[in-house]
């Protein structure tokens, strides 16, 4: 089993260095989306978005998403207890993205 915390902390220094905006993690009951956002939002450097792909995962408003996020280890950490709490299994994490061109 993939764990979010394993996999994904490496991944993300690639988006906090602006090599990348965008990352995929496919679960088997949901999507989520990791983008980066420009250096001037004021929410945070990250936005986390869940795509809920099965009605049995139980994703609604009350579980606050998108989320926003400045540091990247408590957004995987948040990412990581989200995944145990819905009993989401990740199937693959796509760091491939979008490159950033500087803008």
């Amino acid at each position: 089993m993939i764990t979010v915390l394993e996999e994904l902390l490496p991944i993300l220094a690639h988006l906090n260095a602006n090599s990348m905006n965008y990352i995929h993690i496919e679960c088997d009951k949901a999507d989520i989306y990791i983008e980066s956002r420009p250096h001037y939002c004021d929410r945070g450097r990250f936005i986390v978005k869940v795509d809920s792909k099965a009605i049995e995962c139980n994703i609604d408003e009350q579980d606050g998403y998108p989320r926003y996020y400045y540091n990247c280890f408590a957004m995987a950490t948040e990412i990581d207890g989200f995944c145990l709490a819905k009993k989401l299994t990740i199937k693959s994490i796509n760091d491939k993205g979008i490159e950033n061109d500087g803008t």
